[in-house]
């Protein structure tokens, strides 16, 4: 190589390392519209294409999800914006989506998107608009190490419901894919059983429990990231609406394997009640600690076929 490539070469990545983080921004936009068709065709395109009827439907069961978890708590209707996912930065697979909704959809009676809108997958969250351009926007998935969610433990009441949902929608789709059974009696048989344990979740008291953080994971880039959360700080050192503060080393757990954690409200992002995991593994107390670490399972499931989510306007708005 030349003296003159490797100084061009030096220029531009020492251009690349002084940008700012807004001109970033933009290019990053610029990139993913140009580049987006063609992931498009790559991987949407080998799919079944999604219909208008699914998308509506997804949109109610968002909508009445919405409706159960803000009645009460908010005076105006908080409706979600469908948009479709348009790019998956390959380098950062587990971090960041691009989606097609941007300034452009915004109007002066209505906040469409934002930075810090909430984006959820069904009644789940899955990630916040970090970056709102004219016409698309990014997104940073909760897989991803560098958005922390304030959550908490919740058991029973909508831990069930969250539940009941899931079992309902695989109901659906058991009951028609026969190929799946040896025979009837089979089929008949499984969903009896899933019937038995509905029956079960039948809606209970709701407790409010230990509060904490939850994070993503940071993985190389060019691979995928687990699915797997990490939760850090879970206790219940102060009281609150929910009841008074409790002790790691009470009778009654603050944690357990299975707890629904759902958003806080208290990193001031995510409006509380919202869905973000399932506690799937809780780390034993050490001596002297003061709060709990575990690991969790996103409620959306995986993150990694993603192509219509759902955005709700910021939460100070």
């Amino acid at each position: 190589m030349k003296r003159s490539q490797y100084l061009s070469l030096g220029f531009f990545l020492f251009l690349l390392l002084n940008i700012s983080q807004e001109r970033m921004d933009l290019l990053r936009s610029y990139v993913a519209a140009a580049v987006s068709p063609l992931w498009q065709i790559g991987v949407l395109q080998a799919r079944e294409p999604l219909s208008q009827e699914d998308v509506e439907l997804s949109l109610l069961r968002v909508q009445v999800e919405e409706l159960k978890i803000f009645l009460g708590e908010r005076a105006t209707r908080i409706s979600a914006s469908p948009a479709k996912v348009l790019f998956r930065d390959p380098s950062l697979w587990s971090g960041s989506i691009w989606i097609a909704l941007g300034e452009s959809d915004n109007s002066e009676d209505l906040i469409v998107i934002a930075k810090n809108s909430p984006v959820l997958l069904g009644n789940s969250l899955i990630g916040v608009v970090e970056y709102v351009g004219e016409t698309q926007s990014r997104v940073r998935l909760i897989t991803d190490a560098g958005l922390t969610a304030a959550v908490r433990a919740v058991r029973g009441g909508r831990q069930n419901s969250e539940l009941l949902n899931q079992l309902e929608i695989a109901v659906e789709h058991l009951r028609v894919r026969n190929e799946l059974f040896s025979s009837a009696e089979e089929q008949e048989k499984l969903l009896s059983a899933i019937g038995v344990i509905q029956e079960r979740l039948a809606p209970s008291k709701e407790e409010l429990l230990a509060k904490g953080e939850l994070r993503g994971r940071s993985t190389p880039l060019w691979r995928t990231c687990s699915p797997t959360l990490i939760g850090i700080g879970f206790n219940y050192d102060f009281s609150d609406e929910a009841g008074p503060a409790r002790d790691l080393h009470s009778g009654k757990a603050l944690l357990q394997k299975g707890d629904l954690l759902a958003t806080s409200g208290l990193d001031g992002v995510f409006p509380p009640g919202i869905p973000v995991a399932i506690a799937s593994k809780i780390e034993p107390l050490k001596e002297g600690s003061y709060s709990y670490t575990l690991e969790a399972k996103p409620t959306a499931g995986s993150l990694q076929d993603l192509r219509v989510v759902f955005v709700l306007p910021p939460n100070d708005i």
